[in-house]
Protein backbone atom coordinates (compact mmCIF):
# COMPACT_ATOMS: atom_id res chain seq x y z
CA UNK A 1 0.00 0.00 0.00
CA UNK A 2 2.80 2.33 0.78
CA UNK A 3 4.55 1.57 -2.17
CA UNK A 4 1.08 2.86 -4.29
CA UNK A 5 1.40 5.65 -2.13
CA UNK A 6 4.80 6.79 -3.23
CA UNK A 7 4.08 5.93 -7.08
CA UNK A 8 1.04 8.58 -6.86
CA UNK A 9 3.50 10.72 -5.15
CA UNK A 10 6.28 11.21 -7.95
CA UNK A 11 3.89 10.86 -10.77
CA UNK A 12 2.18 14.34 -8.97
CA UNK A 13 5.36 15.97 -8.97
CA UNK A 14 6.51 14.63 -12.14
CA UNK A 15 2.78 16.23 -13.86
CA UNK A 16 3.75 19.90 -11.19
CA UNK A 17 7.42 20.02 -13.55
CA UNK A 18 5.64 18.87 -16.75
CA UNK A 19 2.54 21.40 -16.92
CA UNK A 20 4.24 24.39 -17.34
CA UNK A 21 6.44 23.63 -19.92
CA UNK A 22 2.92 22.55 -21.62
CA UNK A 23 1.30 25.80 -21.82
CA UNK A 24 3.21 27.22 -24.78
CA UNK A 25 2.36 24.02 -26.82
CA UNK A 26 -0.92 24.74 -26.14
CA UNK A 27 -0.95 28.12 -27.34
CA UNK A 28 0.93 27.52 -30.19
CA UNK A 29 -1.83 24.49 -31.21
CA UNK A 30 -4.78 27.10 -30.62
CA UNK A 31 -2.87 29.89 -33.09
CA UNK A 32 -2.28 27.05 -35.59
CA UNK A 33 -5.93 25.68 -35.08
CA UNK A 34 -7.39 29.46 -35.68
CA UNK A 35 -5.22 29.97 -38.48
CA UNK A 36 -6.46 26.69 -40.17
CA UNK A 37 -9.94 27.49 -39.59
CA UNK A 38 -9.51 31.04 -41.37
CA UNK A 39 -7.77 29.13 -44.18
CA UNK A 40 -10.71 26.64 -44.90
CA UNK A 41 -13.22 29.51 -44.62
CA UNK A 42 -11.22 31.33 -47.02
CA UNK A 43 -11.68 28.24 -49.59
CA UNK A 44 -14.55 27.54 -49.04
CA UNK A 45 -16.21 31.06 -49.54
CA UNK A 46 -14.22 30.99 -52.99
CA UNK A 47 -15.90 27.99 -53.79
CA UNK A 48 -19.19 29.29 -52.85
CA UNK A 49 -18.68 32.17 -54.65
CA UNK A 50 -17.59 30.40 -58.11
CA UNK A 51 -19.75 27.51 -57.50
CA UNK A 52 -23.32 29.52 -57.08
CA UNK A 53 -22.21 31.89 -59.32
CA UNK A 54 -22.75 35.18 -56.99
CA UNK A 55 -20.39 36.85 -54.61
CA UNK A 56 -19.18 34.79 -51.22
CA UNK A 57 -17.52 36.71 -48.16
CA UNK A 58 -15.26 36.22 -45.03
CA UNK A 59 -17.20 38.29 -41.91
CA UNK A 60 -14.43 38.97 -39.55
CA UNK A 61 -16.36 40.66 -36.54
CA UNK A 62 -14.49 40.68 -33.74
CA UNK A 63 -12.88 37.16 -32.94
CA UNK A 64 -15.53 35.31 -35.14
CA UNK A 65 -15.51 33.93 -38.61
CA UNK A 66 -18.08 33.25 -40.84
CA UNK A 67 -19.03 32.40 -44.94
CA UNK A 68 -22.21 33.99 -46.48
CA UNK A 69 -23.19 33.96 -49.98
CA UNK A 70 -24.91 36.56 -51.60
CA UNK A 71 -26.82 35.34 -55.26
CA UNK A 72 -29.41 37.94 -57.11
CA UNK A 73 -29.44 39.85 -53.61
CA UNK A 74 -30.20 36.91 -51.42
CA UNK A 75 -28.06 36.22 -48.30
CA UNK A 76 -27.17 32.42 -47.62
CA UNK A 77 -25.10 31.58 -44.62
CA UNK A 78 -22.55 29.25 -46.36
CA UNK A 79 -20.39 28.45 -43.16
CA UNK A 80 -21.54 28.63 -39.90
CA UNK A 81 -20.06 31.18 -37.34
CA UNK A 82 -16.96 30.30 -35.27
CA UNK A 83 -15.30 32.30 -32.35
CA UNK A 84 -11.76 31.77 -32.19
CA UNK A 85 -11.38 32.78 -28.74
CA UNK A 86 -13.68 30.60 -27.18
CA UNK A 87 -13.21 27.51 -29.60
CA UNK A 88 -9.38 27.85 -29.33
CA UNK A 89 -8.52 31.24 -27.12
CA UNK A 90 -7.09 32.93 -29.59
CA UNK A 91 -7.39 36.94 -29.97
CA UNK A 92 -7.80 38.09 -34.29
CA UNK A 93 -7.12 41.44 -35.10
CA UNK A 94 -7.91 42.21 -38.79
CA UNK A 95 -7.01 44.45 -41.94
CA UNK A 96 -10.39 43.97 -43.61
CA UNK A 97 -14.37 43.33 -41.85
CA UNK A 98 -14.85 40.82 -45.00
CA UNK A 99 -13.08 39.51 -47.50
CA UNK A 100 -15.66 39.40 -50.49
CA UNK A 101 -14.52 37.20 -53.83
CA UNK A 102 -16.52 37.62 -57.15
CA UNK A 103 -17.92 34.33 -59.33
CA UNK A 104 -15.01 33.97 -60.41
CA UNK A 105 -12.92 33.07 -57.23
CA UNK A 106 -11.11 36.63 -57.41
CA UNK A 107 -10.85 39.09 -54.43
CA UNK A 108 -11.97 42.55 -54.28
CA UNK A 109 -9.98 44.18 -51.89
CA UNK A 110 -9.08 47.21 -52.05
CA UNK A 111 -5.35 46.56 -50.55
CA UNK A 112 -3.60 42.81 -49.44
CA UNK A 113 -5.49 41.84 -46.03
CA UNK A 114 -4.43 40.87 -42.78
CA UNK A 115 -5.55 38.59 -40.02
CA UNK A 116 -3.26 38.35 -36.93
CA UNK A 117 -3.94 35.79 -34.23
CA UNK A 118 -2.48 35.50 -30.87
CA UNK A 119 -2.59 33.63 -27.87
CA UNK A 120 0.14 34.49 -24.98
CA UNK A 121 3.08 34.20 -26.67
CA UNK A 122 1.95 32.58 -29.97
CA UNK A 123 1.47 35.08 -33.00
CA UNK A 124 0.51 33.92 -36.39
CA UNK A 125 -0.77 35.76 -39.10
CA UNK A 126 -3.05 35.02 -42.51
CA UNK A 127 -2.08 37.21 -45.77
CA UNK A 128 -4.72 38.35 -48.47
CA UNK A 129 -3.42 39.54 -51.84
CA UNK A 130 -5.66 42.18 -53.46
CA UNK A 131 -6.84 39.13 -55.76
CA UNK A 132 -7.68 36.91 -52.99
CA UNK A 133 -4.41 34.71 -52.92
CA UNK A 134 -3.73 33.05 -48.91
CA UNK A 135 -0.20 33.28 -47.74
CA UNK A 136 1.80 33.99 -45.01
CA UNK A 137 2.97 36.90 -43.98
CA UNK A 138 5.93 38.89 -45.25
CA UNK A 139 7.29 36.67 -47.47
Amino acid sequence: MIELLIVITIIGIVMAMALPKMAPLRAGAGVRSAKQVVHAYLATARQAAVRRGGTAQLVVSGNTVSVTSVVNGVTTQVAAPVNLSEQYGVTVVSDVASIAYTSRGLARLAGPGKLSFTRDASKDSVCITILGMVGKCGL
